[in-house]
């Protein structure tokens, strides 16, 4: 993993301190969304959260150095100092089907199994949006609801018209968000879940 991250520091670091236009190619993006995903993984358990993302997940990323399939990754350009540096989680049980949270599936030491997080972090200019959990309903309209937004998905890999085409991403990203606009994003899933249950 630690050559993973070397490889992906050559290119990430103009991107981050934006002293530079970069155009990242399909794999590179696919090591960028693997290398944040990664980072949002080891903040889940770093925090000491209810973890939801599972061993099967590390051993992806270890083995892959990509996310796994249920992993959705934007990001877009920070223009505001709260969240050159900053990072926001939560968690959430969902469980379609389930009519009781004794049907829920439970750790070892009794605690509901959570299956669903949201993280939002800043590392510099670099703004990224990273969620991941099972193909429920909620989570598939947040997906269908950020694929109109202006930040750039890049995991899954967005497919090209013609399949020899490479699809750059150019760094700095047109989309800039201001404090208040990520503070909204960082929320937005947890306000869904809340409000539609």
């Amino acid at each position: 993993m630690r050559q993973f991250e070397d490889e992906v520091v050559i290119f990430l670091k103009p991107i981050l301190l934006e002293d530079a236009t970069i155009r990242l190619t399909e794999q590179q993006q696919k090591s960028l969304a693997g290398w944040l995903a990664l980072i949002a993984t080891l903040a889940e358990y770093a925090n000491n959260h209810h973890p939801t993302i599972k061993r099967a997940a590390l051993l992806h990323l270890k083995k892959r150095r990509l996310p796994p399939e249920d992993f959705h990754i934007y990001v877009a350009r920070s223009a505001g100092p709260k969240w050159r540096k900053h990072y926001s989680y939560h968690n959430f049980l969902m469980y379609e089907g389930i009519s009781s949270i004794d049907a829920v599936p439970h750790t070892a030491d009794g605690r509901p199994r959570y299956n669903t997080q949201v993280s939002t972090m800043g590392i510099g200019s670099l703004l990224a949006h990273i969620f991941s959990g099972p193909a429920s309903t909620p989570i598939q309209s947040y997906s269908i609801a950020l694929e109109g937004s202006q930040l750039e998905r890049i995991w899954p890999p967005k497919r090209s018209f013609w399949m020899r085409q490479d699809r750059l991403l150019e760094f700095p990203l047109k989309t800039e968000l201001q404090d208040y606009e990520t503070e909204i994003l960082a929320e937005d899933l947890r306000f869904r879940i809340n409000t539609f249950g």
